[in-house]
């Protein structure tokens, strides 16, 4: 068993840090020998909620594994989507700041492994270990970043700029090296993830079709590796800030 100090929270960081720095799944049996009291894990399965708008604020959230969408919504139904991968915390801010409800719905993509907080264990947890404090700082940070970035996108660029962002950034992290690479995400998730109406992004859609910087099959884009070079070329002359900067995708952990 391992010891349950005040720095067991940021030993299960360190941990969960590594394995995914070397590529290792993680399970509740793994994790389980690090918990105490205040401390428990659970596996959310892909479609299920982490938290909702109707979650009560009793705790800080440590995906460990996988990734959600942080989903909100307007009262005329209106959806903002913000994908976020793991490891990463949810409810630091709301702790901090002592609020008594969520502003969005965080709905798994694929399983995630959460471990649960006491929200009094883990302010002890930051005071008592300056490295984990960085730790958090870096996590809260690097959204603070993530969300600018977004509305930056949603300020300075238009429709069809913004879809080649999300096509050249989406390639980028995940084509392995195919020739030709479909985008298998639902057509209202891309709009809503790059900040237009359901209209407009078919709109862009066409656009870009018509001016062969995609194709469409079975209804997802489609886009070759001459046609990403095309995206490139024409988002550096727009002078498109595209992915985030690297040092987002390395905690000092790591």
């Amino acid at each position: 068993m391992i010891n349950t100090t005040e720095n067991t929270l940021y030993q299960i960081m360190q941990f969960v840090q590594e394995q995914h720095r070397l590529g290792n799944p993680l399970t509740s049996d793994i994790i389980n020998p690090f918990l105490n009291r205040m401390l428990t894990v659970r596996m959310v399965p892909k479609d299920g909620y982490i938290t909702t708008v109707h979650t009560p604020i009793k705790k800080v959230y440590y995906v460990m594994s996988g990734s959600f969408s942080m989903i909100r919504s307007s009262v005329d139904g209106k959806n903002t989507i913000r994908i976020q991968k793991a490891p990463t915390f949810l409810g630091v801010d709301f702790t901090v700041l002592s609020l008594t409800g969520y502003f969005a719905d965080n709905l798994a993509l694929e399983d995630c492994l959460v471990l649960d907080i006491d929200q009094k264990y883990f302010l002890e947890s930051v005071k008592q270990n300056g490295e984990m404090c960085y730790e958090v700082l870096y996590s809260i940070c690097s959204k603070f970043f993530q969300t600018s970035f977004r509305y930056d996108h949603t300020l300075f660029y238009d429709p069809c700029t913004k879809l080649m962002i999300y096509i050249m950034d989406h390639w980028i992290t995940n084509h392995r090296q195919q020739t030709k690479y479909m985008i298998a995400v639902p057509n209202t998730r891309i709009a809503d993830e790059i900040g237009v109406s359901i209209r407009t992004y078919y709109r862009a859609v066409g656009k870009l079709k018509t001016d062969h910087f995609i194709s469409i099959a079975a209804g997802n884009i489609c886009v070759t590796y001459e046609q990403i070079q095309q995206i490139r070329s024409y988002l550096q002359n727009a002078k498109a800030v595209t992915a985030l900067p690297a040092f987002l995708e390395n905690s000092t952990l790591m």
